[in-house]
């Protein structure tokens, strides 16, 4: 047998462009296969930039069908993934995932480590990759393991600080107003949502209304912003008492470990303070009213150059009166819809699946509420169907009961069991459960649930302690004739909600693994189906409405 030679240090060239393909472009550390890495880019020196030569770039798919490696690697006291741990534990590690690496017409099954930027030599990761090969090999599994730069991230948008101070004058402004008027209560809108083609419209709206995936922060520290996930359930303590509606989010969302109370259970107490939470942050607020204004601005301008002859549009009737609608609330504290009621000690759960403790339960306001809550929905705004049929059929093919209003489309109410996401006898036809998300920034991503369970650390705590948790990866849907692979989630969507086809509600996103905190090649959520089942161990007995 001819005698593979150890590979050489990666080109410049090669450590910056092997992963050209994925959305945050990590840099190569390592890569224990042997195959010559070609340039497929060329490099415009007039304009400073790369264009793509070769459609063949790196985008990543599940693994889909393997049993043998299934039955092993999702096992978390298996002798393989003991082993692989104890030979990642010479680096500095922020993920490991296993999935399919598509490059040059292939799409081999790969060990994808990543490591804290700046903290491995390649010599100590080659080292590292080709060790991790030899231990799959004495368990049948022959793969390549490549490691790159990046960090895992909560998915929160970090945003410019303005409560406060910010705040503090809008109430006193509000209360100087309030004096001779009283100002309308703030109530989330519901169903169904303005028939409208302008997006920043419907958006805006959308973000005012009690439909899920909207923007949600705490009054208080409301920089920071997260995502509405799920409606729940809580069954009452007395018989003849009525359930409590409950929203699902987050636990870093609503509380910043770092500052308030550590990684303690968080129990709303019997008298105030509450924590309150907020739909809309200030920041994404008052970019909502600064782009009204200039929507309408420019139609007034659009209107004079007409000489006033033309007849007001549409979308600046319908822009006049979302800037009436929401302007009344400036205040952040005006904009209250809930109260942080319980989130567990941020841990790993008990049982022999160590997910990550993060989620907490937001009960909801009624007089904060359009409609009552006992007819509140798990309702996602869909916009026009045909449109979103429309981008759904343009990257594969999508089987969804469409009957619903316009704009909304309402959730089972039943999760997608663990078992089938981390399925190991899925066909070639049927690799990984497809999933769609609906976030912050008010659009739809499609993507594809991985089959084996990735593992992560975050940093996010006291001390800089390190929790290692098991997560479920998810990687985005690539259409066809397309090189780049989008990201599937971004900065703002920690809490959303992910679903399958049949609208059965299956995680809830948490994190991403990218070389920025802003941009996610990998994002990863928690089954719903583990989630429900530690809020009942805590005492909770919820379902979803």
């Amino acid at each position: 047998m001819q005698q593979v030679l150890p590979r050489g240090p990666p080109t410049d060239e090669e450590r910056q462009l092997y992963y050209k393909g994925l959305p945050s472009r990590p840099n190569l550390v390592a890569r224990s296969s042997t195959h010559d890495w070609v340039n497929t880019y060329s490099f415009d020196r007039i304009r400073g930039w790369y264009f793509y030569a070769d459609p063949n770039l790196y985008v990543l798919r599940p693994v889909g069908s393997y049993p043998h490696l299934h039955r092993l690697w999702n096992n978390a006291s298996s002798s393989l993934r003991v082993q692989i741990l104890q030979a990642l534990s010479r680096a500095d590690w922020t993920a490991i995932d296993i999935l399919r690496v598509c490059i040059n017409g292939q799409n081999p099954i790969t060990l994808m480590v990543a490591v804290s930027p700046g903290s491995l030599t390649w010599n100590e990761g080659y080292a590292i990759a080709r060790e991790c090969k030899s231990i799959f090999a004495r368990y049948g599994i022959f793969l390549d393991c490549e490691i790159r730069e990046s960090v895992v991230t909560f998915c929160t948008a970090d945003q410019l600080e303005t409560s406060s101070t910010a705040d503090a004058s809008a109430d006193s402004s509000a209360d100087s107003t309030n004096k001779t008027s009283s100002p309308k209560p703030f109530q989330l809108f519901s169903g169904p949502m303005p028939e409208n083609d302008d997006w920043m419209y419907a958006h805006t709206w959308t973000n005012f209304s009690d439909v899920l995936g909207t923007t949600i922060a705490m009054k208080d520290r409301d920089s920071l912003t997260g995502t509405k996930g799920l409606y729940l359930s809580l069954s009452p303590s007395s018989p003849g008492a009525e359930p409590k509606i409950l929203a699902l989010t987050c636990r870093h969302v609503v509380i910043d470990s770092k500052t308030e109370g550590g990684l303690e259970t968080y129990c709303r107490p019997e008298s105030a303070p509450f924590k309150d939470v907020i739909q809309v942050g200030q920041p994404d607020y008052e970019d909502m009213v600064k782009s009204l204004e200039r929507r309408i601005s420019s139609y007034r301008k659009d209107s004079e150059h007409f000489n006033g002859w033309r007849p007001c549009s549409p979308y600046a009737k319908n822009a006049l009166s979302l800037q009436d609608a929401i302007t009344p609330f400036n205040a952040a504290s005006s904009r209250v819809f809930g109260q942080l009621l319980h989130s567990p000690e941020l841990n790993t759960t008990a049982t022999e699946a160590q997910w990550l403790r993060d989620w907490a339960l937001i009960e909801l306001l009624p007089g904060s509420h359009q409609s009552p809550l006992s007819l509140i929905k798990n309702k996602v705004d869909i916009g026009s169907v045909v449109d979103f049929l429309t981008a759904l059929f343009g990257r594969k093919r999508v089987v969804m009961d469409m009957k619903a209003e316009y704009g909304c489309q309402t959730m089972q109410s039943s999760v997608v069991p663990i078992d089938q996401i981390f399925k190991s006898d899925c066909t070639a036809e049927d690799e990984s459960i497809m999933v769609i998300k609906y976030g912050l920034r008010g659009t739809f991503t499609l993507g594809l649930g991985n089959t084996l369970k990735s593992i992560v650390r975050h940093s996010e705590a006291p001390g800089g302690v390190k929790q290692e948790s098991e997560a479920w990866g998810i990687v985005s849907v690539v259409p066809a004739r397309v090189c780049l692979q989008e990201p599937f989630s971004i900065a703002g969507d920690s809490g959303a909600c992910v679903w399958d086809m049949e609208r059965r509600p299956a995680g809830m996103i948490t994190a991403g693994s990218g070389s920025s905190e802003q941009v996610y090649d990998i994002t990863y959520a928690q089954p719903l189906e583990g989630i429900l089942d530690d809020m009942n161990s805590c005492g909770y007995d919820v379902s979803l409405v």
